[in-house]
């Protein structure tokens, strides 16, 4: 165990110096990205700074604009508390985000490292760990944003699934669950449809009572219904409309379907979102209707684009498809050399192949830990290729990622194993 974590930690160190390195030394400029470590989440950061401010959630892209819903509100929350205790100091700030999306990281390596220990699989772990280390390097050692917290809030999600919280019959370990799914929704909704996932798989036992089954669910559902019903209030109070977590999905699916031309977001299409300097034109819009009447128009303007032509939006989901599980396509590809894209190119179907893997030849049936992350990983991302794709939604899922590969490693192994012995078996009959 002491050898795994020590090696895990070299590991992260090597990783972290080199992006280290690459923000204050300028070094390896030629295949590493460009730094964007003081980036902090964007319209997220300007939510923060409005908390902090007094004027409580408000004005998401850096002008006077009123009551906001734009973003969830975990994230704002901790950055405006990091933002107090720092006096304000953004220096501060981003260093104290930084601590936390490397601690994140970091954990979620050891996780991973003690759960393929656990199960006789330590090599496959470091490998699963520098795999997902380097498709990911940007948005885990370079940018800071809601990366680091959604690996937090996936990693608790598979352990509490693993060990059984999730699907528990004491009704007191039910509803802290609940508390537990509430309180995921309202950092990301998409973690929230992910814990809904992983609950209902989980408590559809076969062999068991429906009745306790449908009793303690009830018990975990109506807990996050509780713990999300504050900020809905709040919502339907500031801003006249109910919105159960985040009001920007309708400016989101309009971005990749009428603002885009290929479906995936890329710098071009950023360079027009309200937040950018140069997304004047839609930031004037948004303060001059109000945030629901914006986000409404869009969206209707989407669905529309929809329905007139479905075979364009058809091939806008293949594109966020392939773009999702096979195929690298960095957002601004002016900021990270050739070098690193084509060497994240080649290691990006990896996880996806770890996937194909265990549905080919994982035995049946899945236990408890391949389950959640099979569940994890297809509910994060199918809302994303149906509405819209950006490379930092898988980015979240680098913890997930990491188990799937050491469980298809496994399956392999034993697959290996069982070859053998039946080819033995023959050759001595």
């Amino acid at each position: 165990m002491i050898r795994d974590t020590v090696f895990v930690c070299l590991i992260f160190a090597a990783f972290w110096h080199a992006a280290n390195c690459r923000r204050n030394l300028q070094w390896g400029a030629g295949i590493l990205p460009r730094d964007a470590i003081h980036h902090l989440g964007a319209e997220q950061d300007n939510v923060a700074r409005a908390i902090r401010s007094g004027r409580g959630f408000a004005d998401p892209f850096n002008v006077p604009s009123g009551p906001t819903a734009w973003t969830a509100p975990v994230l704002p929350l901790i950055v405006s508390g990091i933002y107090w205790a720092t006096h304000d100091d953004r220096r501060y700030v981003v260093m104290c985000v930084a601590i936390f999306q490397a601690a994140a990281v970091l954990l979620t390596s050891l996780v991973v490292q003690s759960h393929a220990r656990g199960l006789g699989w330590s090599a496959a772990g470091y490998v699963a760990i520098i795999t997902c280390y380097l498709i990911h390097f940007h948005w885990l050692f370079q940018r800071t944003h809601d990366v680091w917290l959604l690996l937090l809030v996936y990693d608790a999600l598979w352990l509490g699934s693993t060990r059984g919280w999730s699907s528990s019959e004491n009704c007191c370990v039910a509803a802290a669950w609940g508390i537990a799914g509430g309180l995921m929704a309202l950092v990301s909704p998409i973690a929230g449809g992910a814990w809904l996932a992983v609950t209902a798989v989980d408590r559809c036992r076969p062999g068991h009572s429906w009745r306790p089954l449908v009793r303690l669910g009830a018990v975990s559902a109506l807990a996050a219904l509780l713990t999300v019903s504050p900020w809905t209030i709040r919502n339907r109070i500031a801003l006249g409309a109910w919105v159960p977590i985040k009001s920007n999905l309708p400016f989101e699916f309009w971005q990749s379907q009428c603002g885009d031309d290929d479906g995936l977001l890329d710098g071009i299409t950023l360079a027009d979102h309200p937040y950018s300097v140069t997304g004047t034109e839609l930031r004037q819009k948004y303060v001059a209707q109000g945030e629901i009447d914006f986000v409404q128009g869009l969206g209707e303007e989407a669905r529309t684009s929809v329905v007139s032509s479905p075979g364009n939006y058809a091939m806008r989901v293949t594109n966020r498809l392939f773009a999702a599980l096979w195929y690298y396509v960095p957002n601004t590809p002016e900021h990270q050399p050739p070098r690193f894209i084509r060497m994240v190119r080649l290691l990006y179907p990896i996880p996806c192949l770890a996937v194909g893997v265990l549905m080919l030849v994982g035995s049946r049936p899945f236990r408890p830990s391949t389950r959640t992350c099979l569940i994890v990983w297809a509910t994060v991302l199918l809302p994303y290729i149906l509405i819209s794709f950006h490379v930092r939604y898988a980015a979240s899922l680098a913890g997930i990622q990491m188990l799937l590969i050491v469980h298809a490693a496994g399956a392999l192994q034993a697959t290996a194993k069982s070859l053998k012995r039946q080819s033995n078996a023959a050759a001595n009959p």
